[in-house]
C-alpha cells in the first residue's frame, strides 16, 4: 500500500477521484474516436444517417462526458468536497517537504500550481484553498456552463447569454488539467504518481462500429447487403433474423446445459472464440 499523509477517508476520497476520473477519460476516448473515425470515412462530405437511434446515443455519450467531467470538478471545489474535507483538517498532507527529504523540482512544481501563495511557508493554510476553489472555478467555468445550458438543462432559458458548445477535442483540454490536478495531489500527499493518461491513443474498434451503424444502418441491412431502395421498407431479410435468433437459443441452450456455472450471465463464455470479456449485467 502506498505511503500517504491523508488521513484514510481523504484518502479513500482521492482513490475514488481517481476512479472516476479514469472511467471519464475511457468515455471520452470512445467519443473522440467515433467522431474521428466519422471525419475520416466521410472525408468531410454530407451524409444520411442510416440508423437514428445510434446517432442519437453517440450524441448522447457526448453530451455526458461533458455532463460527466463537468460534475466531477464541480463537485471537488464545491461545498462538501475533496477540497473542503482537506481544508477542515488534512492541510499538512499536501505539505512541500516529504518526511525529512529536500522536495525535488516535480513536487515544488506541483506545489506551486496548487498553492503559489503558500511558496514562502511549504505548508497550505484554509485561504490557500479558497484561491484554489475560485481558481478551479474560473478554469472549468467554461465547461460547467456547457453542461448546464446545452447538455444537463437544454430547455430551461435561464439565461439570456450565449454559452459556447463545446467540442471532444476542447473536452479533452479540460480532462487533460483534470489530470494534471490529480497529479500533482498523488505527488505532494504520497509522493507517487497518479496513473497516466495519454488523450491521442488510436481509433477503437468499437468507434468504427458506431460509424457503420450509422452511415450503412442496422446491423441486419449490413450483414445481407438488403438493396438499399427496399431496405427500410422491408427491415431486416428473414436470412438474418433466423440466425439472430439461433444464436441466442445456442447461448442459453450452453447456459442451461452447465446448471449452475459461476459465471451467470448467458452469453458470458459461450462463443467459440473464447470471448469471455465482456461486463457481466445482473
Amino acid at each position: 500500500m502506498d505511503l500517504t499523509r491523508f488521513s484514510p477517508r481523504t484518502r479513500a476520497q482521492l482513490d475514488d477521484l481517481g476512479r472516476e476520473f479514469v472511467a471519464l477519460t475511457e468515455r471520452q476516448h470512445h467519443v473522440t474516436s467515433t467522431y474521428a473515425e466519422l471525419s475520416r470515412v466521410t472525408r468531410g462530405k454530407p451524409f444520411t444517417i442510416h440508423h437514428p437511434t445510434m446517432w442519437t446515443m453517440a450524441l448522447s455519450e457526448r453530451d455526458m462526458v461533458i455532463v460527466g467531467a463537468a460534475s466531477w470538478i464541480k463537485g471537488f471545489y464545491s461545498d462538501g468536497g475533496f477540497l473542503r474535507l482537506v481544508q477542515a483538517g488534512d492541510l499538512w498532507g499536501l505539505a512541500l517537504r516529504w518526511q525529512e527529504q529536500e522536495p525535488d523540482a516535480s513536487r515544488r512544481e506541483a506545489f506551486r500550481r496548487l498553492f503559489p501563495g503558500a511558496t514562502g511557508r511549504g505548508i497550505p493554510n484554509a485561504s490557500d484553498i479558497d484561491a484554489l476553489v475560485a481558481s478551479l472555478a474560473d478554469q472549468f467555468r467554461p465547461l460547467v456552463q456547457d453542461r448546464h445550458t446545452h447538455r444537463a438543462h437544454p430547455f430551461e432559458k435561464e439565461s439570456k447569454g450565449t454559452v459556447k458548445k463545446l467540442d471532444p477535442t476542447e473536452v479533452a483540454e479540460y480532462l487533460i488539467k483534470i489530470h494534471g490536478l490529480l497529479a500533482d495531489l498523488h505527488s505532494l500527499s504520497a509522493a507517487n504518481h497518479f496513473t497516466s493518461w495519454y488523450p491521442g491513443a488510436e481509433v477503437d474498434a468499437d468507434a468504427r462500429d458506431v460509424v457503420d451503424l450509422i452511415l450503412c444502418g442496422p446491423l441486419g441491412w449490413i450483414v445481407d447487403q438488403v438493396d438499399g431502395r427496399s431496405r427500410r421498407a422491408e427491415g431486416a431479410a428473414p436470412r438474418y433474423v433466423q440466425r439472430r435468433e439461433s444464436r441466442y437459443a445456442r447461448l442459453h441452450d450452453t447456459h442451461d446445459a452447465k446448471g449452475a456455472p459461476a459465471n451467470p450471465t448467458f452469453n458470458g463464455d459461450a462463443f467459440s472464440d473464447g470471448c469471455d470479456d465482456g461486463v457481466p449485467v445482473t
